[in-house]
């Protein structure tokens, strides 16, 4: 599924407003495994791009015939270890929907 069109949900504005939302959220916060408190999102061929990219982590580990159920997610990993970390699309949105409304 493509984020360029302008009348997806997570189109490249709403990633990016997702991303300074999380980011207000979780400043500082510390890795688990490492203690680091730098993340980065994911990038395309070691190249930062403007806003991550919506990763879809999969609901169920049976085979479907088509779409999978999935939760749309945006992929934050640790500078230092590699600990990656997701934050729940649709819940941000709602967060998001809900105080600026």
């Amino acid at each position: 599924m493509s984020t360029d069109r302008p009348d997806h949900p997570y189109d490249g504005n709403f990633l990016h407003e997702a991303l300074q939302y999380v980011a207000a959220k979780t400043n500082n916060a510390k890795c688990p495994f490492c203690g680091n408190t730098n993340w980065t999102y994911e990038n395309e061929g070691g190249v930062l791009v403007p806003v991550p990219k919506v990763a879809y982590v999969p609901m169920s580990n049976r085979a479907f015939f088509g779409p999978a159920p999935a939760i749309p997610v945006i992929t934050l990993t640790c500078t230092e270890c590699g600990f990656v970390r997701h934050h729940n699309l649709p819940m941000v949105k709602t967060r998001i929907d809900g105080s600026n409304g």
